[in-house]
């Protein structure tokens, strides 16, 4: 039964659902959390995968930063950079290789070719095509490698003459010609000049000796200067407007023929220092002051000299050292004489003395140097000596000085200014005014007295047109033409640096050659020291792959006896082989020969040129005698000299040192002299041809002559045919040597060279600086 106090509960339908709500709260908690955590991990993974991908696309971009800095040198040290720079900016670089053509891509968007500098935009990339694909871009700046191609210290002298010859000069047939362009004397001789026989001769220049000119002939408009002798001009076909400057002047009953100047005639005299020191001589030109003049009676020869201010003033000091004043750069008092300024002025010409030369000074005159003047029947500009003697009837003379006597026949003078006596030496006199055979003066005036007669009668009175004895009117003397001679010995093998190639001897006397500073089409040096060419290329050809002489990575090098380097069946460097140093070097037929500068240790010959090798692009230096045969050949042209300079500079192999290859098509490299002046072109490859000793050469003549300048230490022989020198030459720097120019004749020609061409080379000059390398100047993450 119920209890009475305790009512029943009710039915309870919803009990346990708050348990079930907490469970399936903690539940999704739980799932909350654990797919939280899930995402989260996913999230981290995909984050490192993501920064795994950049940090490999930066590694890319930075992989394909370097291969432009070596694709930019590779262009540099091969000669191409230029023609990159050349391109407009901007373009696509492609590269390719395993794993870098589709993980980099590179783009030039700058250039500035002023300061050699190149901006790529190089991208890497990382994962490429995937989800996890990154990219990572720089931007590099490359510094272009501007390191001078330049050499510097003493390279090289500009020449003085287009040719010196160190002893007696010949010329006896064919026909000879020494030009130039102006820029200096075309002839300079260290000794006499004679010009006979059939010979025609186109010379201008000067000689320190005698000039006597028979036979043949000379060209027109020539000037022949001679600083210590007499100029003989005999039986020969009249000259037309030449100019004649010498000691003394002696024209035969030669023709009519005209000449623009005869000039003959130097004071002797002391050079005065302070204190009336007599410090030497000198051969000078100039007017003597008449307060000093004497003797008392016409003409005169001692007194004070007042030099003229221009031309040359020869100073002789007491210890044997002569000097050259250049007097257009010294300073004369016209009241007194006096010159200062000369130190400055003035160059030695010779290796005796070490006294300095006085910087003031004056010039004591005590007698006369030459000045004589004896001719015919000429027609002349200016003519201008001491004593002056026209032996022919007629003529025709527009300016007559002669600063001593003048003695004429029926001469036709527009002007005449004298020192000394006139006489008409065919003349005679009935009376003071019916008078023949004398010379026709337009106007001027004398110091002495007029003469006529084969005894010398004095007319009494004067010429209608003519002042005697009107004192002061000497005309002076020109002076001395210095003729400059001057040359530096040569010695090859000082040298041997700037050499490319270097054929000796070994000790045992076995031929080898060094190949230095010489590089192929790509850029890759090829230099080798001491091969030995006694085993050098066997025949058959050498092992694949081997470094041959006849053939280098795949091009023909050197080749002779007319043997073409490619057929390996034949020895193509037999006469290489051949050579011993009591024979030196005989390239007889040579079929392949580089270009640069080649250096023989004794002496060589070229005997033949084959037409597969055509012109010789080199510089031929030797130790001994060079002789250039008369077999068929192309012309010797020196690596300056080249025009086109693709033969030196790009073809499968060229002289590094010569040639800049930062631009294109290749320049020449440069060179700075002492003053901070660029030159383009190393002297030493101005050279055709330089030897110690002398050069035989035969029928080496236009358009198969000689493209060059020629340096020999001894002699030249010209043999039978004609020699065509397009360049300087230089005869007997080592050694004076008398020079014959025989039956074909020599021309020789500067009139197109450049200055920079006309330098002669010195073993002082630094080689030239390489190219600095490619490098990243800059970058940045873009």
């Amino acid at each position: 039964m119920p209890h009475p106090l305790r009512r029943p509960s009710p039915p309870r339908p919803q009990r346990g659902i708050a348990t079930v709500l907490i469970m399936l709260l903690v539940g999704l908690s739980l799932t909350a959390a654990v797919l939280g955590t899930a995402s989260y991990i996913r999230d981290q993974q995909s984050q490192d995968v993501a920064t795994h991908a950049q940090t490999q696309a930066q590694m890319k971009a930075w992989t394909g930063a370097e291969l432009v800095r070596q694709y930019l040198q590779q262009l540099q040290e091969g000669g191409q950079l230029a023609a990159l720079y050349a391109k407009t900016a901007p373009f696509t670089l492609t590269l390719a290789g395993s794993g870098i053509t589709d993980a980099v891509q590179a783009r030039v968007t700058a250039l500035d070719g002023a300061t050699g500098t190149l901006t790529a935009r190089i991208t890497g990339i990382a994962a490429s095509g995937s989800p996890a694909e990154a990219r990572a871009t720089l931007e590099v700046v490359y510094g272009a490698g501007a390191g001078a191609s330049g050499a510097g210290g003493d390279c090289g002298a500009l020449v003085r003459a287009s040719s010196v010859l160190r002893g007696d000069v010949t010329i006896s047939g064919g026909t000879t010609s020494f030009t130039s362009n102006g820029r200096y004397d075309d002839l300079a001789i260290d000794g006499a000049l004679t010009i006979s026989g059939a010979s025609q001769a186109k010379i201008s220049g000067c000689a320190k000796g005698d000039i006597d000119l028979s036979g043949g002939g000379i060209d027109a408009n020539t000037a022949l200067r001679s600083q210590n002798g007499t100029i003989k001009i005999g039986s020969m076909s009249p000259p037309e407007n030449a100019t004649l400057w010498g000691r003394a002047i002696d024209i035969g009953n030669s023709g009519n023929g005209s000449y623009a100047a005869l000039k003959a005639g130097a004071y002797q005299a002391n050079v005065i220092a302070a204190s009336n020191v007599i410090a030497g001589t000198a051969r000078a030109g100039g007017r003597l002051l008449p307060a000093t003049a004497g003797p008392a009676s016409p003409p005169w020869r001692s007194g004070t000299v007042v030099p003229w201010p221009a031309g040359d003033l020869l100073v002789t000091l007491a210890d044997g050292g002569e000097y050259r004043v250049d007097m257009a750069h010294a300073s004369v008092d016209a009241a007194t004489g006096a010159v200062s300024g000369a130190r400055a002025a003035a160059s030695k010409v010779n290796t005796t003395g070490d006294t300095a030369l006085p910087d003031a000074f004056t010039l004591r005159a005590t007698g006369i140097d030459g000045g004589s003047i004896g001719l015919y029947t000429l027609t002349v500009g200016q003519t201008w000596g001491y004593d002056i003697a026209m032996s022919g009837y007629g003529g025709t003379y527009t300016q007559v000085w002669p600063a001593g006597d003048f003695k004429a026949v029926t001469a036709t003078i527009t002007t005449l200014q004298g020192g000394g006596y006139l006489w008409a030496t065919a003349g005679g006199c009935s009376a003071p005014d019916n008078c023949w055979n004398f010379p026709a003066i337009g106007s001027g005036s004398i110091a002495g007295r007029i003469y006529y007669g084969a005894s010398r009668t004095e007319l009494p009175g004067t010429l209608s047109s003519e002042q005697a004895s009107a004192p002061h009117t000497s005309p002076g003397l020109p002076g001395v033409s210095f003729c400059d001679t001057r040359t530096e010995t040569i010695d090859v093998e000082a040298f041997r640096a700037q050499a490319n190639y270097v054929f000796d001897f070994d000790a045992n006397g076995r031929p080898r050659l060094s190949i230095q500073q010489v590089k192929a089409r790509n850029g890759s040096a090829i230099d080798r020291a001491n091969i030995d060419l006694a085993s050098a290329d066997p025949v058959p050809a050498t092992a694949p792959g081997a470094m041959t002489l006849r053939r280098i990575g795949g091009a023909d090098f050197l080749g002779c006896d007319n043997q073409q380097p490619g057929n390996q069946y034949s020895d193509a460097l037999a006469c290489l082989r051949s050579a011993t140093p009591a024979s030196g070097w005989n390239l007889n037929g040579i079929t392949k020969f580089p270009p640069g500068i080649a250096l023989f240790i004794g002496p060589v010959t070229i005997a033949g040129v084959a037409s597969s090798q055509g012109a010789l692009y080199n510089t031929l230096l030797s130790t001994g005698d060079v002789t250039l045969t008369g077999a068929g050949h192309g012309p010797l042209v020196a690596p300056n000299f080249a025009s086109p300079l693709a033969p030196v500079c790009d073809g499968d192999f060229y002289p590094a040192n010569l040639c800049d290859k930062r631009t294109s098509p290749s320049t020449l490299v440069t060179w700075t002299d002492a003053q901070g002046t660029t030159h383009a072109g190393l002297p030493l490859a101005n050279l055709a041809i330089g030897t110690n000793r002398s050069l035989s050469a035969n029928s080496w003549n236009a358009p198969n002559g000689i493209k060059g300048n020629v340096l020999l230490g001894r002699a030249l022989g010209t043999g039978g045919g004609a020699i065509d020198i397009e360049g300087t030459l230089t005869v007997g720097a080592n050694e004076v040597s008398n020079t014959t120019i025989q039956q074909g004749g020599m021309r020789v020609s500067t009139t197109n060279l450049t200055q920079d061409q006309s330098y002669l080379p010195s073993a002082n000059c630094t080689p030239a600086t390489p190219p600095q390398a490619i490098s990243i100047k800059w970058s940045r993450y873009l």
